[in-house]
């Protein structure tokens, strides 16, 4: 994933690695289980983004050098 920022620097972030698959969402709590055997965790702090309220609006695209998927999402 490729997250974009309209502000002039990034803010202030967390990349946590884990072992497990098993997370949980920070606005709900609801417990989250993901695929695979391992998982990352972002947590991006002051910063607002998609509008949840309404349709998705986002593109996404392969590109390569890296070979890579990139995922944009429109902010609001």
């Amino acid at each position: 994933m490729t997250f974009e920022f309209a502000t002039a620097s990034i803010p202030a972030y967390s990349l946590t690695p884990s072992a497990s698959t098993n997370f949980f969402h920070d606005a709900s709590g609801q417990p989250v289980t993901l695929a695979g055997t391992a998982g990352l965790k972002l947590v991006v702090h002051h910063a607002s983004g998609t509008d949840l309220t309404g349709a998705a609006c986002f593109h996404v695209s392969e590109e390569s050098g890296p070979p890579r998927i990139v995922i944009d999402v429109q902010a609001v």
